[in-house]
């Protein structure tokens, strides 16, 4: 109720920016199960953004916004190298998918906005290594094709 808008309407992912606006001004409980809902329909709107990505760049974006805030440096350090691994991976997977131009445009705003730049050295040495994976997995590679063409081998 202090926060009037409740979300920030210039913030890509303003939902996140809320609870961590919230988590650093309020005190919670504990919660002993969460629950959840999410559409499992081709069409929802969780699917259009999972394509893009959405959730690791977010994550990026919270990691640089808020782990200041709430991590200590060292719990920082290691947590920034864990999830621009995770990020740089998903994205030297998006270069072998011909991910479209909406999509690095994304990106490249969303980085933007929280200070950082598209790394292209970082970004190509994924490229290499998610490319090596392809070839050197054939058996996981045949598995990942087949479970996103709804089959099970």
């Amino acid at each position: 109720r202090k926060r009037d808008p409740f979300y920030d309407e210039g913030s890509p992912f303003a939902d996140v920016d809320a609870c961590f606006e919230l988590l650093e001004h309020a005190d919670f409980g504990f919660v002993h199960q969460v629950l959840t809902f999410t559409r499992r329909e081709n069409e929802s709107i969780t699917s259009a953004i999972r394509s893009f990505d959405t959730f690791k760049l977010t994550e990026m974006m919270a990691l640089t916004k808020y782990g200041p805030r709430f991590l200590s440096p060292e719990e920082l350090a290691a947590r920034s190298r864990v999830v621009g691994r995770r990020y740089y991976a998903a994205l030297g997977q998006a270069v072998l998918r011909r991910r479209p131009r909406a999509y690095w445009d994304l990106h490249r705003r969303g980085l933007r906005s929280a200070g950082h730049r598209l790394a292209t050295g970082r970004l190509a040495a994924h490229v290499v290594g998610q490319a090596l994976q392809l070839l050197l997995n054939p058996l996981s590679t045949a598995k990942r094709a087949a479970a996103r063409s709804g089959l099970e081998l």
